[in-house]
């Protein structure tokens, strides 16, 4: 029942949020017909809570609560706990490299920094957790994608370019870089998002808070040769491995999809052995 201070555009907006809580995700119709909202308003609602990260819309179209919620949501718990399994795992390989070390998962046809250690230096290259930026740049981009399918992946540049995400690259370009990714097992982007960074990626073996995972280490171009050296890529395997089994430990990592036909998610290597990842700097 609502009261003479309500707002009611407001709180159409809470029953959107409640719904999708509930639902896990639905098409922007679907929500206007469960809930009787007009679709011009419920329209209006949906954009305006992705424009805020609360929201993100999928390659089909449906829409899903966002982890730019999770703090203020039930998500909050899950998030602080992927995070805190990851501290000491990110200090060991910034100090091991030397290098800024950070992790980022895929949200959409998005990368968002969920946690960084800068390894103390001149000059530091800093990013605060929550950045993001387009899927399909940088390193962090390509591994978070070389775990999808080549047709998701098609999908998900598709949302990009809708977006209008800045400098989004056509998946003629993004796909063969996974390709590559998938097979000699990281990505490297040695200055070509940004003039002055060089960086490695690799990917997650297995969904973390239901999505794709990457650990990334990147800094100046003298820190980071573009030919990337073996104790590097040795460093960002051990620290894949250590965070792979304290995730699983804490139930928050789910195993990876064990399919191998072309295009399709890779199974899963051991530890010490190459380990799908890809070219970009997130």
């Amino acid at each position: 029942m609502s009261r003479p201070q309500d707002v009611p555009i407001l709180r159409r907006a809470i029953s959107v949020l409640d719904l999708l809580a509930s639902r896990g995700s639905l098409t922007a119709k679907a929500l206007a017909m469960e809930l009787g909202l007009p679709a011009s308003t419920c329209y209006r609602i949906l954009g305006t809570l992705a424009d805020a990260r609360w929201l993100r819309r999928d390659e089909l179209g449906a829409y899903h609560v966002s982890i730019g919620l999770a703090m203020l949501g039930s998500l909050a718990p899950k998030v602080n706990l992927v995070v805190a399994q990851l501290g000491e795992p990110l200090r060991d390989l910034a100090t091991r490299t030397r290098l800024t070390a950070k992790a980022t998962l895929r949200e959409g046809a998005e990368w968002v920094m969920i946690a960084r250690h800068e390894h103390p230096r001149d000059v530091l290259v800093s990013q605060r957790p929550g950045a993001r930026g387009p899927i399909s740049s940088g390193s962090v981009g390509i591994a978070l994608l070389s775990l999808e399918t080549d047709s998701d992946i098609t999908g998900i540049l598709r949302v990009e370019r809708a977006a209008g995400a800045f400098a989004a690259r056509p998946a003629s370009s993004v796909i063969p870089s996974v390709r590559l990714c998938r097979t000699r097992g990281y990505a490297v982007d040695a200055a070509q998002t940004h003039p002055a960074i060089h960086a490695v990626s690799i990917p997650l073996e297995g969904r973390v808070l239901g999505t794709t995972g990457a650990l990334t280490v990147f800094g100046l171009p003298h820190e980071l040769p573009a030919k990337v050296p073996k104790d590097v890529l040795a460093a960002l395997r051990a620290a894949q491995a250590e965070i792979t089994h304290r995730l699983t430990s804490a139930g928050a990592m789910n195993a990876p999809e064990q399919t191998a036909a072309p295009g399709k998610r890779r199974p899963a290597k051991t530890a010490g052995k190459p380990i799908r990842a890809n070219p970009s700097w997130g």
